[in-house]
């Protein structure tokens, strides 16, 4: 579900910009808002990686005893 919803956002936004493109109204504002719609969707993605794969987070010592 949530890699549904990640990858939805993610094609919204480039449609979104590439529309504003296409329109010429893609100003310093613009390049921001999406600049930080894709900081978050980055961060967003981390954070759901790390908050998944809890396990295991402790490597395995290879060293015999």
């Amino acid at each position: 579900m949530i890699k549904t919803f990640y990858t939805l956002t993610w094609i919204l936004a480039a449609a979104a910009a590439l529309l504003l493109v296409f329109t010429g109204t893609f100003d310093a504002a613009a390049i921001a808002t999406f600049g930080l719609i894709a900081l978050g969707l980055l961060y967003g993605f981390a954070l759901w990686s790390v908050a998944v794969n809890r396990r295991g987070s402790q490597p395995e010592s290879f060293e015999q005893k």
